[in-house]
Protein backbone atom coordinates (compact mmCIF):
# COMPACT_ATOMS: atom_id res chain seq x y z
CA UNK A 1 0.00 0.00 0.00
CA UNK A 2 1.21 3.58 -0.62
CA UNK A 3 -0.27 6.40 0.94
CA UNK A 4 -0.05 9.83 -0.66
CA UNK A 5 -0.38 12.97 0.65
CA UNK A 6 -0.40 16.69 -1.02
CA UNK A 7 3.40 16.93 -1.21
CA UNK A 8 3.63 14.79 -3.86
CA UNK A 9 1.60 17.09 -6.55
CA UNK A 10 3.82 20.27 -5.55
CA UNK A 11 6.11 19.26 -8.39
CA UNK A 12 3.50 19.68 -10.62
CA UNK A 13 2.73 23.64 -9.47
CA UNK A 14 -0.37 22.70 -7.20
CA UNK A 15 -0.47 24.20 -3.81
CA UNK A 16 0.08 22.19 -0.61
CA UNK A 17 -2.87 22.79 2.04
CA UNK A 18 -1.18 25.82 3.54
CA UNK A 19 -0.24 27.62 0.63
CA UNK A 20 -4.04 27.45 -0.68
CA UNK A 21 -4.80 29.97 1.93
CA UNK A 22 -2.74 33.25 0.79
CA UNK A 23 -3.35 31.99 -2.47
CA UNK A 24 -7.24 31.67 -2.55
CA UNK A 25 -7.01 35.23 -0.73
CA UNK A 26 -4.93 36.73 -3.41
CA UNK A 27 -7.58 35.63 -5.86
CA UNK A 28 -9.94 37.17 -4.14
CA UNK A 29 -8.46 40.29 -3.85
CA UNK A 30 -7.43 40.68 -7.43
CA UNK A 31 -11.53 41.04 -7.54
CA UNK A 32 -12.46 42.76 -4.55
CA UNK A 33 -13.14 46.00 -6.79
CA UNK A 34 -16.08 43.40 -8.48
CA UNK A 35 -17.26 42.18 -5.26
CA UNK A 36 -17.85 46.03 -3.38
CA UNK A 37 -19.20 47.52 -7.02
CA UNK A 38 -21.23 44.93 -7.33
CA UNK A 39 -23.49 44.65 -4.63
CA UNK A 40 -27.00 46.12 -5.15
CA UNK A 41 -26.69 46.04 -8.52
CA UNK A 42 -29.26 45.63 -11.15
CA UNK A 43 -30.74 42.27 -11.87
CA UNK A 44 -29.43 42.46 -15.67
CA UNK A 45 -26.00 43.68 -14.87
CA UNK A 46 -25.47 40.73 -12.74
CA UNK A 47 -27.19 38.21 -15.00
CA UNK A 48 -25.00 39.81 -17.71
CA UNK A 49 -22.09 38.60 -15.77
CA UNK A 50 -23.12 34.98 -14.63
CA UNK A 51 -24.48 34.35 -18.25
CA UNK A 52 -20.71 35.82 -19.65
CA UNK A 53 -19.36 33.29 -17.79
CA UNK A 54 -21.23 30.46 -18.77
CA UNK A 55 -20.75 31.87 -22.72
CA UNK A 56 -17.14 32.22 -22.65
CA UNK A 57 -14.42 30.44 -20.99
CA UNK A 58 -11.76 33.37 -21.28
CA UNK A 59 -14.07 35.28 -19.45
CA UNK A 60 -14.45 32.93 -16.67
CA UNK A 61 -11.17 32.13 -16.41
CA UNK A 62 -10.49 36.03 -15.95
CA UNK A 63 -12.74 35.51 -12.75
CA UNK A 64 -13.09 31.71 -11.94
CA UNK A 65 -13.65 32.27 -8.43
CA UNK A 66 -16.91 34.73 -8.67
CA UNK A 67 -18.07 32.86 -12.15
CA UNK A 68 -18.14 29.80 -9.93
CA UNK A 69 -20.03 30.93 -6.66
CA UNK A 70 -22.55 33.00 -8.59
CA UNK A 71 -23.06 30.28 -11.14
CA UNK A 72 -25.30 28.28 -8.66
CA UNK A 73 -27.77 31.09 -8.61
CA UNK A 74 -28.55 31.13 -12.63
CA UNK A 75 -31.00 28.21 -13.55
CA UNK A 76 -30.11 27.65 -17.02
CA UNK A 77 -33.24 25.69 -17.85
CA UNK A 78 -35.62 28.79 -17.23
CA UNK A 79 -32.99 31.31 -17.38
CA UNK A 80 -33.61 33.03 -14.57
CA UNK A 81 -31.35 34.82 -11.61
CA UNK A 82 -31.79 34.13 -8.48
CA UNK A 83 -30.78 38.21 -7.42
CA UNK A 84 -30.77 38.19 -3.67
CA UNK A 85 -29.04 34.73 -4.00
CA UNK A 86 -25.95 36.15 -5.73
CA UNK A 87 -25.91 39.42 -2.91
CA UNK A 88 -25.66 37.22 -0.50
CA UNK A 89 -22.61 35.49 -1.96
CA UNK A 90 -20.97 39.18 -2.74
CA UNK A 91 -21.08 39.47 0.83
CA UNK A 92 -19.86 36.42 1.95
CA UNK A 93 -16.65 36.44 -0.47
CA UNK A 94 -15.75 39.93 0.71
CA UNK A 95 -16.17 38.72 4.25
CA UNK A 96 -13.96 35.58 3.26
CA UNK A 97 -11.47 37.69 1.21
CA UNK A 98 -10.78 39.74 4.56
CA UNK A 99 -11.27 36.59 6.94
CA UNK A 100 -8.70 34.97 4.80
CA UNK A 101 -5.91 37.63 5.33
CA UNK A 102 -3.03 36.98 7.88
CA UNK A 103 -5.36 33.24 8.63
CA UNK A 104 -3.89 31.48 11.56
CA UNK A 105 -5.41 28.46 10.76
CA UNK A 106 -2.04 26.01 9.23
CA UNK A 107 -4.14 24.65 6.33
CA UNK A 108 -7.35 25.15 4.12
CA UNK A 109 -8.76 22.15 5.78
CA UNK A 110 -8.44 23.70 9.13
CA UNK A 111 -9.45 26.65 7.61
CA UNK A 112 -12.74 25.02 6.81
CA UNK A 113 -12.99 23.45 10.25
CA UNK A 114 -12.89 26.29 12.25
CA UNK A 115 -15.19 28.59 9.35
CA UNK A 116 -17.77 25.98 8.94
CA UNK A 117 -20.24 28.63 7.16
CA UNK A 118 -17.62 29.44 4.27
CA UNK A 119 -16.86 25.76 3.48
CA UNK A 120 -19.30 25.68 0.43
CA UNK A 121 -17.56 28.68 -0.98
CA UNK A 122 -14.18 27.71 0.26
CA UNK A 123 -14.03 24.05 -1.41
CA UNK A 124 -15.40 25.79 -4.90
CA UNK A 125 -12.55 28.24 -4.55
CA UNK A 126 -10.24 25.12 -3.78
CA UNK A 127 -11.42 23.67 -7.09
CA UNK A 128 -10.82 26.85 -8.48
CA UNK A 129 -6.96 26.75 -7.33
CA UNK A 130 -6.76 23.43 -8.95
CA UNK A 131 -8.07 23.93 -12.14
CA UNK A 132 -5.60 26.69 -12.57
CA UNK A 133 -2.46 24.75 -11.92
CA UNK A 134 -3.68 21.60 -13.98
CA UNK A 135 -5.57 23.10 -16.85
CA UNK A 136 -4.40 25.85 -19.36
CA UNK A 137 -6.83 28.56 -20.92
CA UNK A 138 -5.71 28.00 -24.85
CA UNK A 139 -8.66 30.39 -27.09
CA UNK A 140 -11.70 30.05 -26.17
CA UNK A 141 -10.86 25.96 -24.32
CA UNK A 142 -9.66 25.31 -21.22
CA UNK A 143 -7.76 22.14 -21.21
CA UNK A 144 -5.90 19.92 -19.34
CA UNK A 145 -2.17 20.54 -19.28
CA UNK A 146 0.74 17.92 -20.50
CA UNK A 147 1.45 16.77 -16.75
CA UNK A 148 2.86 13.66 -18.38
CA UNK A 149 6.02 15.34 -19.64
CA UNK A 150 9.51 13.73 -18.43
CA UNK A 151 10.54 16.84 -15.80
CA UNK A 152 8.10 18.92 -13.94
CA UNK A 153 9.09 22.50 -12.14
CA UNK A 154 12.80 23.33 -11.88
CA UNK A 155 13.50 20.21 -14.27
CA UNK A 156 12.39 18.62 -11.39
CA UNK A 157 12.05 14.49 -12.34
CA UNK A 158 8.19 13.17 -13.06
CA UNK A 159 7.83 11.22 -9.79
CA UNK A 160 5.02 9.31 -11.65
CA UNK A 161 7.19 7.86 -14.40
CA UNK A 162 9.57 6.71 -11.51
CA UNK A 163 6.82 4.72 -9.71
CA UNK A 164 5.64 3.49 -12.81
CA UNK A 165 8.78 1.73 -13.52
CA UNK A 166 8.84 0.15 -10.27
CA UNK A 167 5.24 -1.06 -10.74
CA UNK A 168 6.45 -2.65 -14.75
CA UNK A 169 9.33 -4.07 -12.49
CA UNK A 170 7.02 -5.79 -10.38
CA UNK A 171 5.12 -6.78 -13.16
CA UNK A 172 7.92 -8.47 -14.74
CA UNK A 173 8.94 -10.09 -11.45
CA UNK A 174 5.55 -11.53 -10.55
CA UNK A 175 5.13 -9.48 -7.38
CA UNK A 176 2.59 -7.35 -9.55
CA UNK A 177 -0.52 -8.42 -11.10
CA UNK A 178 -4.46 -8.42 -11.22
CA UNK A 179 -4.66 -10.57 -8.80
CA UNK A 180 -2.04 -8.85 -6.31
CA UNK A 181 -2.63 -5.08 -7.38
CA UNK A 182 -0.74 -2.16 -6.26
CA UNK A 183 -3.35 -0.01 -3.59
CA UNK A 184 -2.47 3.52 -3.13
CA UNK A 185 -4.48 6.12 -1.06
CA UNK A 186 -4.16 9.51 -2.13
CA UNK A 187 -4.84 12.89 -0.31
CA UNK A 188 -5.27 14.96 -2.69
CA UNK A 189 -7.92 16.52 -4.38
CA UNK A 190 -6.35 16.86 -8.23
CA UNK A 191 -6.16 13.94 -10.48
CA UNK A 192 -2.62 13.98 -11.51
CA UNK A 193 -1.54 10.62 -10.46
CA UNK A 194 -4.48 9.01 -12.57
CA UNK A 195 -4.00 11.11 -16.09
CA UNK A 196 -0.46 10.37 -16.01
CA UNK A 197 -0.89 6.89 -15.48
CA UNK A 198 -3.41 7.02 -18.22
CA UNK A 199 -1.02 8.37 -20.76
CA UNK A 200 2.44 6.89 -19.70
CA UNK A 201 1.94 3.30 -18.30
CA UNK A 202 1.91 1.60 -21.49
CA UNK A 203 4.16 3.98 -23.24
CA UNK A 204 6.82 1.37 -23.84
CA UNK A 205 7.42 -1.32 -26.68
CA UNK A 206 6.35 -4.07 -24.11
CA UNK A 207 3.12 -5.27 -23.76
CA UNK A 208 1.16 -4.10 -20.45
CA UNK A 209 -2.44 -3.64 -19.50
CA UNK A 210 -4.32 -0.66 -18.83
CA UNK A 211 -2.81 0.64 -15.09
CA UNK A 212 -6.18 0.06 -13.39
CA UNK A 213 -5.43 -3.83 -13.65
CA UNK A 214 -2.45 -3.42 -11.21
CA UNK A 215 -3.24 -0.42 -9.39
CA UNK A 216 -6.11 0.52 -7.30
CA UNK A 217 -6.63 4.30 -6.47
CA UNK A 218 -8.67 5.87 -3.54
CA UNK A 219 -9.29 9.06 -3.10
CA UNK A 220 -10.85 9.53 0.69
CA UNK A 221 -11.55 13.38 0.89
CA UNK A 222 -12.60 13.37 -2.91
CA UNK A 223 -11.58 14.39 -6.44
CA UNK A 224 -11.35 17.22 -8.34
CA UNK A 225 -12.51 16.36 -11.74
CA UNK A 226 -11.11 13.83 -14.41
CA UNK A 227 -8.51 15.01 -16.61
CA UNK A 228 -8.25 12.22 -18.85
CA UNK A 229 -12.23 13.14 -19.71
CA UNK A 230 -12.80 16.69 -18.77
CA UNK A 231 -12.39 19.98 -20.61
CA UNK A 232 -13.91 22.54 -18.53
CA UNK A 233 -16.73 23.75 -20.44
CA UNK A 234 -19.02 25.50 -17.28
CA UNK A 235 -18.69 26.80 -13.82
CA UNK A 236 -21.14 24.24 -12.89
CA UNK A 237 -18.41 22.06 -13.40
CA UNK A 238 -16.03 23.33 -10.39
CA UNK A 239 -19.25 23.36 -8.09
CA UNK A 240 -19.56 19.53 -8.78
CA UNK A 241 -15.93 18.89 -8.10
CA UNK A 242 -16.35 20.63 -4.95
CA UNK A 243 -19.62 19.10 -3.55
CA UNK A 244 -17.32 15.98 -3.56
CA UNK A 245 -14.92 17.41 -1.52
CA UNK A 246 -14.74 16.06 2.23
CA UNK A 247 -13.17 17.28 4.80
CA UNK A 248 -11.55 15.68 8.13
CA UNK A 249 -13.64 16.87 11.17
CA UNK A 250 -15.70 19.41 9.32
CA UNK A 251 -18.99 20.17 10.51
CA UNK A 252 -22.39 20.57 8.04
CA UNK A 253 -23.74 23.68 9.03
CA UNK A 254 -24.76 25.01 5.37
CA UNK A 255 -24.15 28.19 3.79
CA UNK A 256 -25.10 30.64 6.68
CA UNK A 257 -24.39 33.61 7.34
CA UNK A 258 -21.14 33.94 10.35
CA UNK A 259 -22.57 35.50 13.34
CA UNK A 260 -21.37 38.60 14.27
Amino acid sequence: MLILGAGVSAPFGVPQGARMIPNIQAGLSADRNFVDGTEGRLAYELERFVRSTFSSNSQFWRQPYFGAVLSRHWDSVNRTLDVGGINQDLRRLRNLCGLLLNQTSETIDDFIVENPSYSDVIKICIAVEIMKRTYDLQGEKISPKSLEVRTVSAKQRNWIHLLINLIRHGIRSGTVSPENKIKIISFNYDGILEYVLDRQFENTESQYDHYTNYIDIVHPHGQCGNLNVDAISSPFQLTEWASGISVVNERNVGNAEPRR
